[in-house]
């Protein structure tokens, strides 16, 4: 395994620039905030982990990639870390790649992501990331899905129009995703347009250990599991403009907070210090301080505990 290094005075100045000298199993790191706005064709590689070397989510990369549909045939168990992933293009960010996890990223001003191919054996994973500002959906499964094939933890949801596509489970109602940890504000919907009442009910109790705050679809509707619904957003978020990912925070003591699912591992607690239990919900947690330290994020899989 090597490890490649990418941002200004560094040995790369793109990212593909590194990726044409990889090999399977390699790493690239980013070491400064610049905008990547880039083309990643006829890659087949596997194994590869593109990740920020900052620990300030304000100051992550933000990268704008395009993917063309032959190299996402032919790449697998991918991994975005600690990176703001932007639209490039048509404002979509189509992941059809077999097993792909992204793990403390930002997803911001999307019309959708669309996660095609959501098979037992390309499973997507959504770790600790922040998804706000989504003008039509968040998720899509446009050919198959299986139970289990997309796992959403510990992220938080804000301003995005639909969670879910309306037709997500249309012909595969049997089949769910597994949502745990989450907090959804200023989302109006979360499964648009399901009408029939047992299937809205089964796909709803997927939502488990999730935190619904002013959410007109989901108020009167029987959620998953130890759920929260129409909580205020206050204790939640402790700044107006949510703007920065850093905004993306719980005050301290919320109900959000010490109230999660306890299959995910340990999380940092707000003094900074790592406890086992009892587990919060959410992207990011931070203190009381008026101007709050970025350094302390939730890392639910710290000790991963096979939940799954």
């Amino acid at each position: 395994m090597a490890e490649y290094f990418v941002g200004t005075g560094q040995q790369f100045n793109s990212i593909l620039g590194a990726m044409n000298n990889c090999a399977n199993g390699d790493i690239i790191t980013i070491t400064d905030s610049r905008t990547y706005t880039e083309t990643l064709n006829d890659i087949t590689l596997n194994n590869i982990t593109i990740r920020s070397a900052i620990n300030n989510p304000d100051a992550f990369p933000a990268l704008r990639l395009f993917l063309n549909s032959n190299t996402l045939n032919h790449i697998n168990n991918w991994v975005f870390k600690s990176v703001i992933m932007q639209p490039n293009g048509n404002s979509r960010f189509t992941f059809n790649l077999k097993n792909i996890t992204f793990t403390q990223c930002v997803f911001r001003h999307y019309d959708y992501l669309c996660s095609c191919d959501c098979q037992a054996n390309s499973v997507k994973k959504f770790e600790s990331c922040i998804f706000y500002n989504f003008t039509d959906y968040v998720f899509d499964a446009l050919k198959n899905f299986d139970n289990n094939a997309l796992i959403v933890s510990n992220c938080t949801f804000h301003s995005c129009v639909n969670i879910f596509k309306n037709n997500f489970w249309n012909e595969q109602a049997a089949a769910c995703p597994k949502i745990y940890n989450c907090i959804f504000t200023g989302s109006p919907n979360v499964v648009s347009q399901v009408t029939d009442g047992i299937r809205r009910h089964s796909i709803l109790q997927q939502f488990r250990f999730c935190t619904f705050s002013n959410n007109p679809q989901t108020a009167s509707a029987q959620v998953g599991e130890n759920s929260f619904v129409s909580e205020p957003t206050i204790g939640i978020y402790a700044v107006p403009e949510r703007t920065l990912p850093s905004h993306f925070k719980i005050a301290n003591n919320p109900k959000v907070r010490s109230c999660g699912s306890d299959n995910f591992g340990y999380s940092p607690a707000i003094d900074g210090s790592v406890r086992v239990t009892p587990f919060d919900r959410g992207a990011w947690e931070y203190g009381e301080t008026p101007i709050p330290p970025v350094n302390k994020m939730i890392l639910p899989y710290i000790n991963y505990q096979g939940a799954f």
